[in-house]
């Protein structure tokens, strides 16, 4: 990409304005992400180049728009502004000028100000009339199920051409798909205490965690990429947030975290529940996300980004979190 393409993407969207400098940004798996300066000296942006693939037909530009648009309408500022977005998968969003968040930033001071966010998006959660459902969104334990289930049999179909692909292979058919069928054997028993009530189904940001988030100069925490964005069991976003491996939350803070979200609800006690049967399916479905890196169309995401992932690395992660599961 060059300026002439950035200049043209940016007309195609109704930015005139002369470009000065622009830069790939990091952490963009799945998008091309670019910072853009220009040259009249008005306040940067960030122009996002939305992954499309036949295989993966979710809209990610409109589910991240439309969320970034309800929060801010909402007075919530720890977010990117949503500027514009065209039919072209481009979106347009304020530059935040803050740094990565790291794992020595973490502690229970973030871990509230992340919980209060999720709390505050739901305070006025009638009014998300253009909130879609989130990406693999699950509404009944059955919709968990599926979920494995289908990334199960997507990476089943791992071509072993190579040693370690074929590793992955046998990590997968021979220890992942015991723990899995036992762990099913143990859902059909307890399936009937699995209770979501519509109104407690909430909005999530969807891949929450610190992981996605960052710090400015004056330690303000923003978060940041929504693109599977939606409606969800609330089980599922605590869950995803603390099993999420990238920056990892301590699980001691897990028990407070459910208190504090559950004072929202009105039904904790269903809540309360669904996160410990839905738990350990979420830390199975982490495992395959994790060996997603394996996969073509993950593959070609990485491509598009300029990104890619070692998958030796992942592969050592993906065990490391299978030892920790407990059903």
């Amino acid at each position: 990409m060059n300026k002439k393409n950035i200049s043209t993407l940016l007309h195609e969207i109704g930015y005139f304005d002369p470009i000065e400098n622009f830069h790939l940004l990091k952490g963009g798996a799945n998008n091309r992400v670019y910072k853009v300066d220009f040259a009249n000296k008005i306040h940067p942006i960030v122009l996002k180049s939305y992954f499309i693939d036949d295989k993966d037909k979710r809209d990610r530009l409109s589910s991240e728009f439309s969320f970034l648009t309800y929060a801010w309408e909402r007075n919530i500022r720890c977010i990117p502004q949503p500027i514009k977005k065209n039919s072209n998968n481009i979106g347009i969003y304020s530059h935040i000028d803050a740094s990565p968040f790291k794992k020595k930033h973490l502690s229970v001071n973030y871990i509230t100000l992340a919980l209060d966010f999720y709390i505050d998006l739901n305070k006025n959660k009638d009014k998300a009339k253009n909130i879609l459902n989130a990406s693999e969104s699950c509404f009944s334990i059955d919709d968990y199920i599926f979920s494995v289930n289908t990334r199960l049999e997507k990476l089943s179909k791992i071509k072993p051409s190579n040693p370690l692909n074929q590793k992955a292979l046998n990590f997968i058919e021979k220890d992942l798909k015991t723990l899995w069928y036992n762990l099913l054997n143990k859902l059909k028993r307890f399936k009937k205490d699995y209770v979501l009530p519509k109104e407690d189904i909430l909005i999530s940001p969807s891949d929450f965690g610190f992981h996605n988030a960052l710090l400015d100069a004056k330690n303000n925490i923003f978060f940041i990429d929504f693109e599977y964005a939606g409606w969800d069991d609330p089980a599922k976003t605590i869950s995803d947030f603390f099993i999420q491996p990238k920056i990892k939350v301590p699980n001691k803070y897990l028990s407070s975290s459910i208190d504090k979200i559950s004072t929202t609800l009105q039904h904790p006690t269903h809540f309360k529940i669904r996160v410990e049967m839905v738990f350990p399916i979420c830390q199975i479905k982490w495992i395959l996300l994790l060996l997603n890196s394996f996969l073509d169309v993950t593959c070609k995401r990485r491509i598009f980004s300029k990104t890619h992932e070692n998958k030796e690395k992942q592969l050592e992660k993906a065990y490391h979190l299978f030892k920790k599961i407990k059903i």
